[in-house]
């Protein structure tokens, strides 16, 4: 809620698509083992979109990262703050959130399923397959009306 009372998530009619999307799974490429992403801060599962902290790769939901950042509150790993000024500096030398199979305890990073480097900061994931997508090549393919390279859905901001 804002200082209004007021959910931009659900009651504007602008965000309120990314609460009704399914929650994001992760499939581990070794032993196919899957598990839900949920937000370093409300624990809750990640749905549609996320960002992940430049300084420690911790995984937030867009409502708590957006939360986090008008209050000026630090990361809950690193104690960085989650949005400073200078933040597109901070993204292009940004870690990416390295995931570890609760099954083969393997590691790896997401690549992004357009330019294929590694997703970092802001992260765009497709509602309709939950293809990984940098926010830059998400936006690139929203601005030029292109869908998901995967499932042939709406790249949808809103």
């Amino acid at each position: 809620m804002t200082a209004f009372g007021v959910d931009p998530f659900i009651d504007d009619g602008h965000h309120g698509w990314i609460m009704e999307q399914e929650p994001l799974v992760v499939g581990c490429p070794s032993c196919k083992a899957k598990w839900q992403l949920s937000c370093a801060h409300c624990k809750g599962a990640i749905k549609a979109a996320a960002f992940v902290c430049p300084e420690c790769a911790a995984i937030y939901c867009i409502r708590c990262a957006i939360m986090k950042s008008e209050r000026k509150e630090p990361c809950y790993k690193c104690g960085e703050p989650i949005w400073p000024e200078g933040s597109e500096a901070r993204i292009a030398g940004a870690k990416p959130p390295r995931f570890e199979c609760p099954g083969c305890e393997r590691t790896w990073e997401l690549p992004c399923a357009s330019c294929k480097e590694p997703v970092k900061a802001t992260t765009y994931v497709c509602p309709g397959c939950a293809t990984f997508y940098c926010i830059r090549c998400a936006i690139t393919k929203s601005e030029r009306g292109e869908s998901c390279s995967e499932c042939g859905k709406a790249m949808q901001f809103g």
